[in-house]
């Protein structure tokens, strides 16, 4: 507040400042009971249906039933171009040429062109008649292509005629041509009905490949899409890969044929993952076409039927569009997440326990039911385990039996305090609280071999490095055994806790999470207790559970989100947008099974993959995320107005601002899609104020007037470390009067002037 009070009175000096800034306001998307960040409203208009999605450097297009709109870090806006309320009809295609202009094809109405960078549109050849008809539309460079549905025509850019060299394939010739892809090497494929059609322009020759001739696994072509040399067609049935380098054809069919709708659309990631968008979100993977092993089931579920186009941004993010969904973007982080799942639907019910065997695979338990989980994709089925008691775990079984022999009718993993420190199958510390007394059972090799007494109602405890048991009861009390009869115990007030949940071993210290007080940790050598600095910096002060994996990293629960310490010391924060969507968690609710973490939300259950996660974590650190200016405006005292539209790297030349400039207005906001509601702005104007100042949300709007002549510097960035800094360089005149070339007419009048005095001088000396 002292650096903003500081440049606002800075400001008094020189002139006067008015900012204004704007918050942002995110419209989520509801599927399966699952918030996504899916956007559904845009400039505060339903989209309804979405056609198209164009990608044009940090800003998304959006073709859908209500218009087409910008949208940009957050912020959202209704695209103008000429088309009216009266004339409205169905935004069918956008297609940018790579240059500067965002063809728009509105059904019913006509061809627009609009130039991204002025915001100025035009009507393209609005005298001919179509226009109005037009479906799909390929831009090269002399020529435009186009899909009437039923037919499809190739027009010349600058004359508006139609090309006879393409009638084979005019109205009447192909049916059904809904999908357009142009390729690098400016040729133009469209998909039909019949078949493939493809347009060379450089040769004037455009023929049909018959599905009956070429294609014969597909019964049409729904679906083309050109990557370097591959064209992907695709239709009800697969997808080809037609190598025209090679000549070369490969079919990729579904793995399951009915479970998918006709194609819209096949996309080729940065990656280069293939993408299929039928109906819901498909995969290309081993031959065939499957459904993604990541974010199941929210864009797996039978349920999502109208995914209808995908794209990339910058960021790596994968971008889809749906009716359903909305336009929702997949990290990387996404793909390392599955949520528990039963039927297609998200699993709710609590889980109460794991176990793994040999016979069955890996299991999770309710209080009512148990069931099989497959691991890669979340997905959960009821199955019965062994009878006559309620473990779902191999050992734990074995054990179970071995204290159903020695304590008649006691159902060992049914017990609220039963547990077992060692997975040693051969040798087990096995605790057994009788409600009298307790014990670690020693078993081995199934047999129990001896007892250690030990504290009541123990619900967790570690076999430490050096082979005592530590552990916590139901009263928060700390033990550690200091022999096979003593145990030392730190009550809550010694260790200053409420409510202990975890316990952690690390080489030199406990750590225990504590609600309320954060992490505390107890010196193994000395006994001393300290608050961790692990999440000092994060605000989470009630750890509901924790975890060290088997790859060293550092899992903790709490409620204010899901935190992971790597090994090598990273500090990584999972949140909605990385595919957790939980922000606060069930007590002890995480657990190693496998090759994955379990993670129990207070809504949804999570299954991670530990090492894919990480690696997408670290990986989103390195994308820096950058302002961009959105919108320059500035305006003279006689009113003439001037605009300039986004700008991501500044500008070559400073803006030039008359001395008499009424205001100057700067829209500014960062490029981020999916990290916006999270980020904050720092500014500051060069030749005003050298300070940083803070604006506490991802975008603003600035207003400047009655500043005195000079050159400034307007710089931004999202704040966080690395992120760039974004210039705007500006200069105001000085007044007329004190402009070089106005100086330089006033001193030739004044030696001209000096000099007649002079001669009159002269003459009247001579004159004497």
């Amino acid at each position: 507040m002292k650096t903003e009070k500081r440049f606002i009175k800075h400001f008094f000096v020189f002139g006067a400042i008015l900012m204004f800034f704007c918050l942002i306001i995110s419209n989520d998307a509801r599927a399966l009971g699952v918030t996504l960040n899916g956007k559904t409203k845009f400039a505060g208009i339903p989209a309804g249906i979405i056609r198209d999605i164009e990608v044009v450097g940090d800003a998304v297009y959006i073709a859908s039933e209500n218009g087409v709109f910008k949208y940009l870090g957050g912020q959202s806006e209704r695209v103008s171009y000429g088309s009216t309320l009266s004339t409205r009809g169905t935004v069918s295609d956008l297609y940018f040429d790579g240059k500067e202009t965002l063809w728009i094809v509105e059904f019913g109405v006509g061809v627009y062109k609009f130039n991204v960078g002025t915001g100025l549109a035009e009507s393209f050849h609005h005298e001919s008649k179509w226009p109005k008809y037009a479906w799909k539309i390929g831009v090269l460079e002399h020529y435009v292509v186009v899909s009437l549905i039923s037919g499809i025509i190739v027009v010349d850019i600058a004359t508006g005629e139609l090309q006879s060299w393409a009638s084979n394939v005019g109205v009447g010739n192909v049916e059904r041509v809904l999908s357009l892809s142009v390729s690098k090497s400016g040729l133009v494929f469209l998909a039909s009905k019949d078949g493939l059609v493809i347009v060379d322009p450089d040769r004037k020759v455009s023929e049909l490949i018959a599905v009956d001739n070429s294609l014969t696994a597909l019964s049409s072509v729904d679906a083309v899409s050109a990557y370097d040399s591959i064209v992907h067609i695709g239709g009800k049935e697969g997808v080809y890969a037609w190598d025209m380098s090679t000549n070369e054809k490969r079919f990729y069919p579904f793995k399951i044929p009915s479970s998918s709708s006709s194609i819209s659309d096949v996309y080729v990631s940065e990656l280069g993952r293939l993408y299929v968008a039928a109906g819901g979100l498909f995969e290309i993977k081993e031959g065939r076409i499957i459904k993604p092993d990541f974010m199941s089931p929210l864009i797996t579920s039978d349920g999502i039927k109208s995914i209808v186009k995908i794209a990339e941004l910058p960021s790596g993010e994968l971008l889809i569009a749906s009716s359903q969904l909305g336009l929702v973007s997949i990290s990387h982080s996404h793909e390392a997440i599955n949520l528990v799942h039963q039927n297609g639907q998200v699993f709710r019910k609590n889980i109460k326990s794991f176990g793994t065997s040999s016979d069955f695979g890996y299991a999770v338990g309710t209080r009512d039911q148990d069931f099989l989980i497959d691991l890669k994709t979340g997905e959960v089925k009821p199955f019965s385990f062994w009878e006559n008691n309620s473990c779902i775990d191999e050992l734990l079984n074995e054990i179970s039996a071995e204290f159903t022999n020695t304590v008649s009718g006691y159902d060992f993993c049914s017990s609220e305090y039963s547990h077992i420190t060692s997975n040693s199958v051969s040798h087990s510390y096995v605790y057994h609280d009788s409600g009298e007394n307790a014990f670690y059972n020693i078993i081995d090799r199934g047999v129990i071999v001896d007892k250690i007494p030990a504290p009541q109602n123990m619900i967790t405890s570690v076999l430490t490095a050096s082979g005592e048991i530590a552990g916590f009861d139901t009263n928060s009390y700390f033990h550690i055994q200091m022999s096979k009869f003593n145990w030392k115990s730190i009550s809550p007030d010694e260790g200053n806790w409420v409510g202990l949940t975890c316990l952690i071993e690390l080489e030199n210290t406990f750590l225990l999470c504590t609600s309320g007080q954060g992490i505390k940790s107890i010196n193994k050598r000395t006994g001393e207790i300290a608050s961790s600095s692990l999440l000092e910096d994060t605000g989470a002060r009630f750890i509901r559970g924790a975890l060290l994996s088997t790859n060293d990293n550092l899992w903790f629960l709490s409620n204010m989100g899901l935190f992971v310490v790597t090994s090598d010391g990273n500090l990584i924060s999972f949140n909605e947008n990385d595919g957790i969507f939980d922000t606060d968690f069930e007590y002890r609710g995480i657990q190693e099974l496998g090759d994955r973490i379990i993670v129990l939300g207070d809504k949804y259950s999570y299954v991670i993959s530990e090492k894919k996660a990480i690696l997408a974590m670290k990986a989103k650190e390195n994308i820096k995320s950058r302002v961009v200016f959105t919108r320059i405006d500035w305006a003279a005292k006689d009113s003439k107005s001037h605009k300039m539209l986004q700008t991501t790297g500044g500008l070559s030349n400073p803006i030039m601002l008359e001395s008499d400039f009424d205001a100057f207005a700067v829209d500014f906001r960062t490029n981020s899609f999916s990290e916006n509601e999270t980020q904050k702005l720092e500014y500051r104007i060069l030749g005003i104020d050298d300070e940083w100042s803070v604006h506490p949300q991802s975008q603003a709007f600035l207003t400047l007037s009655d500043l005195r002549s000079g050159s400034y510097e307007f710089q931004a960035r999202v704040m966080g470390a690395g992120n760039p800094i974004s210039t705007l360089a500006f200069e105001v005149k000085p007044p007329i009067y004190f402009q070089r070339c106005f100086l330089d007419l006033y001193h030739y009048y004044f030696k001209s002037h000096y000099r007649i005095q002079a001669q009159l001088s002269e003459q009247g000396m001579g004159l004497l």
